[in-house]
């Protein structure tokens, strides 16, 4: 029987309530309300972090805390990862930016030569599932050893302030 963590649960369940509010303020909302605008731009970047957090964590739990690795089940994630962003970028193309359906308009999603808004993030959690399993040995090395985690973070650090 699989075990849930259901403080990740309740997590996701209140980042989802926030991503959904900053896309109603977003696609609904037009004037210059200076307050609405700080929520949307706080919404959206405690959202996305907040789920690729959640996203790590149950990751580590289902994958990298067992003692082989589940290849079959983390290229599943991944490919289940992309369907959805090939599915909602489609759907956001049609919908939102009101471009007819065509097939060369598919493609260019399915090969990443257009990544549509508010999908983006789908995208990335299918990356991230394939360079963790690629990278796993480099991945378990790192977390074993403390100062390697420190490294890590320095050099995260450093890309982000160059």
């Amino acid at each position: 029987m699989k075990m849930r963590s259901s403080l990740i649960d309740i997590k996701k369940g209140i980042l989802v309530l926030g991503m959904l509010l900053a896309h109603c303020i977003q696609f609904f909302y037009s004037g210059s309300n200076l307050l609405l605008k700080c929520i949307s731009e706080y919404a959206n970047l405690v959202t996305f972090s907040g789920f690729f957090f959640c996203f790590g964590y149950v990751s580590w739990l289902a994958y990298f805390k067992k003692e082989n690795l589940p290849v079959e089940k983390m290229l599943k994630t991944a490919f289940k990862c992309y369907v959805a962003f090939v599915l909602s970028g489609v759907v956001f193309k049609l919908f939102v930016e009101r471009e007819g359906f065509s097939y060369v308009l598919v493609e260019s999603i399915i090969l990443l030569q257009d990544i549509p808004g508010y999908s983006e993030f789908l995208i990335s959690f299918s990356v991230i599932t394939l360079l963790s399993l690629f990278l796993s040995n480099q991945i378990e090395i790192m977390t074993r050893n403390f100062r390697w985690v420190l490294v890590s973070f320095s050099i995260l650090i450093f890309s982000y302030c160059v």
